[in-house]
């Protein structure tokens, strides 16, 4: 037989029993240029379209100070910035690589996806993340609603 390893978590050691045997060691992700990479998210013009899942009204942090209504076609910005802080929590706005990987965090039935466009010097990645699929960013357009692949809805 064939197998195949992936050293996600920090192991003593693993052994290799067989010669039919793959140990893969991902690359750590350090850098907003890494993440972007391990993500397979495409640069263009230093912008890179990113998902948010949101609901039906567009809303997130609903109820809350920190409700935010991610409006199709507006620029938004956070006001109080602070992403290194912590991964999760105030201070930043956050995206997925795919629109599917954002059901993590939001499963209200009626909720919708999003794309937005984001500057790449304007990404924050944690260095040894929880959620490997979820970066921090402060501002962003709102682009266009999708389905869970990404693919934009006929207007």
């Amino acid at each position: 037989g064939y197998s195949v390893v992936w050293m996600i978590k920090k192991a003593k050691k693993c052994i290799e029993k067989c010669k039919t045997v793959t140990i893969i060691t991902p690359k750590k992700i350090i850098t907003n240029d890494d993440w972007l990479e391990n993500q397979g998210v495409e640069i263009n013009d230093d912008k890179v379209i990113l998902f948010k899942r949101v609901s039906s009204d567009f809303k997130t942090q609903e109820n809350t100070k920190n409700e935010t209504v991610w409006t199709v076609g507006t620029l938004i910005e956070h006001s109080n910035y602070n992403p290194k802080e912590q991964e999760c929590g105030e201070g930043k706005f956050h995206a997925c690589s795919r629109p599917y990987f954002c059901d993590e965090f939001r499963t209200l039935n009626g909720d919708v996806y999003i794309a937005i466009e984001i500057d790449v010097n304007d990404l924050y990645v944690w260095p040894d993340a929880s959620y490997p699929h979820k970066i921090a960013f402060q501002s962003g357009k709102i682009l266009y609603q999708c389905d869970k692949k990404g693919i934009r809805f006929d207007s």
